[in-house]
């Protein structure tokens, strides 16, 4: 008997700056791999087999899908509907923000992209023209097939809160994203040893919204009483205009330092060796370096918006600051470095209504319910897994 089909929607993951998140495709399919492939067949939309290694998945390539709009469109609403019909999935997700217009008896979409919730001024849209695009048509483009999903899918509660505003939508699931920990060499909250010193860190890529101005403000500010400090940024000049224009700020502040472009591992190893974590962005779908940086035990420095004081959680070394404050920011990291952060009390963990899901099982019992929900929850009994098939088909 042929098994159920589960379409993985993910053409526009290319690895290389598309809208949707490559790592949450690679999870995702990773987990349908190893959990539910001998009973569900996993078909995975992709733009470039070679960007995957994940057995057990048939993979249909789509490289012209992010060439431009009009290719994305097509695809989305004409060459996806007609694949579709032919599969007959239990259940189509989308990953990539967008929904399709195909027919199954489920369909979901993954809305990680959340520019659209962001008010841009003038200025940044001038210093990030790209992004200034995005944010004013993702909106638009989400509206198109919400309603028509049986799932949306954010990664946090005010998220949800706002796709209900704005499209009408009821049955959106809060969704966690899986992070990927590293063992800091010290849970101790206290200033890491061996260098002069007092390290800040920002890993953030550069965009308009990552606020990076008003970390630079408050190092103008603290430089005037302290100079044993430095703040690091994951960047250069070399990436886009807005590093330009950060980077030009930056030459009036020596204690700032521009590591380049780091990969995930080197990150990690400069989380080992920070004292502080500032992370002041104006508008995040989690905040990734948050969850990461809490392993350490160390003081961070966080904007005071809901995004973040969800990712917080149950945190007890997080002060928090408005956006725009670089005067609170100056303050919060002489007490950081004095070691006497003055918002000491336990923050607590946000409490998240249901439909909620924390990993890829629970999501997938919620998307999959009656269809083959004991599938999504729990990996087969003797542990054993379907014999491995990876097929590359190219469809244009």
């Amino acid at each position: 008997m042929k098994k159920p089909v589960i379409v993985i929607s993910a053409a526009n993951s290319t690895g290389n700056g598309g809208l949707g998140c490559l790592s949450v495709v690679q999870d995702c399919l990773r987990y349908l791999s190893q959990n539910v492939a001998d009973r569900l067949e996993i078909v995975a939309l992709v733009h470039d087999r070679k960007l995957f290694d994940i057995p057990n998945v048939t993979y249909l390539e789509f490289p012209y899908s992010s060439r431009s709009i009009l290719f994305r469109l097509y695809h989305e609403h004409i060459a996806y509907r007609r694949l579709s019909k032919r599969l007959r999935p239990e259940l189509w997700l989308s990953l990539v923000n967008l929904s399709p217009s195909v027919e199954a008896k489920r369909i979901a979409v993954y809305c990680h992209n959340t520019c659209n919730l962001y008010r841009m001024s003038l200025r940044e849209a001038i210093l990030q023209p790209r992004f200034a695009f995005y944010n004013l048509m993702l909106g638009r483009a989400y509206a198109i097939n919400i309603t028509k999903n049986d799932y949306v899918i954010v990664q946090q509660a005010w998220i949800r809160e706002e796709f209900e505003r704005l499209f009408g939508v009821k049955n959106v699931v809060v969704a966690t994203p899986n992070i990927v920990k590293f063992e800091a060499e010290t849970t101790e909250n206290k200033p890491t040893v061996g260098r002069e010193k007092f390290r800040f860190f920002y890993p953030a890529f550069p965009q308009v919204y990552k606020n990076f101005e008003v970390v630079i403000a408050a190092a103008s500010l603290l430089r005037a009483v302290r100079d044993d400090f430095e703040i690091c940024f994951t960047f250069d000049s070399s990436v886009n205009r807005y590093a330009q224009h950060i980077a030009r700020k930056c030459k009036a502040v020596p204690e700032i330092r521009l590591l380049g472009i780091q990969k995930r591992e080197a990150v990690f190893d400069l989380y080992r060796e920070t004292d502080c974590l500032i992370f002041p962005s104006k508008l995040e779908s989690w905040g990734l370096p948050i969850t990461e940086f809490k392993h350490t035990g160390r003081p961070m420095l966080v904007a005071d918006l809901p995004y973040a004081h969800e990712t917080v959680g149950s945190y007890e070394s997080a002060a928090f600051f408005e956006p725009r404050d670089a005067v609170r920011l100056a303050k919060l990291m002489v007490e950081a470095m004095k070691g006497e952060l003055s918002v000491r009390r336990p923050h607590p963990a946000t409490s998240v209504a249901q439909p909620f899901a924390q990993n890829w099982a629970e999501l997938f019992a919620i998307l999959l319910g009656g269809t083959d929900g004991d599938a999504a929850r729990t990996p087969p009994a003797d542990g054993a897994r379907a014999t491995e098939r990876s097929e590359h088909l190219v469809c244009s």
